[in-house]
């Protein structure tokens, strides 16, 4: 919620049986948006982003507040008024893909001291749909109908005509909407891959 100039963080949390036990409120963040969410050890780390600012708040068992705060500029973030990107985190949570609109950032969380920093940047319309591999060794995306992957090796310096793998996916219509699907790389390291009006989710070893 916003309350003037500063924000409220609501955080609710749950037994294992859904019964509400607790709400936490942290009263003075500076978001306009989250990011993504990133476990580490015994916390779950949220990444937002508000203007010139990238802001890292710890979730714990005993509420939530202010981790760590960096000096970051997403310059296509500042056209968002309604948060409309795409994410994805490697499963060891140190590497963050965001995009917004044609512009798509490497994004780099230290777990020792929340920081982020941009390891890369670039302006293409080919990551509106993306995900990483299990191991990260590719970087997935969904490309004229096909999931095409890559090899990643830390900057975005693809050869699209090129794909190191391609996966034919269902044929959904006529109308070309690569930015319909959605997918992301599961806690078992499957690919869930799903389309904006499939009643059902893909799993992809």
């Amino acid at each position: 919620r916003k309350k003037s100039l500063s924000g409220e963080l609501h955080v609710y949390k749950f037994d294992n049986n859904a019964n509400l036990e607790q709400e936490f409120v942290y009263t003075n963040g500076n978001y306009t948006f989250f990011i993504d969410f990133i476990r580490v050890e015994n916390f779950i780390v949220l990444v937002s982003y508000k203007h010139n600012q990238i802001e890292t708040y710890k979730l714990t068992s005993d509420g939530c507040s202010l981790w760590s705060t960096s000096e970051i500029v997403l310059d296509q973030f500042a056209m968002l008024t309604v948060p409309y990107f795409s994410i994805e985190h490697s499963l060891d949570g140190t590497k963050i893909f965001v995009s917004a609109y044609d512009t798509a950032y490497i994004l780099i969380f230290n777990k020792l001291n929340g920081k982020i920093s941009i390891a890369d940047r670039i302006e293409s319309d080919k990551f509106r749909t993306m995900s990483l591999s299990k191991n990260a060794k590719y970087l997935l995306i969904i490309d004229d109908g096909k999931l095409k992957g890559y090899l990643y090796n830390n900057k975005f310096d693809f050869d699209f005509e090129k794909p190191d793998i391609v996966y034919d996916l269902p044929y959904v219509s006529e109308i070309d909407c690569d930015e319909c699907w959605q997918m992301a790389i599961g806690i078992d390291g499957k690919l869930y891959v799903h389309f904006a009006n499939f009643d059902y989710i893909m799993v992809l070893d």
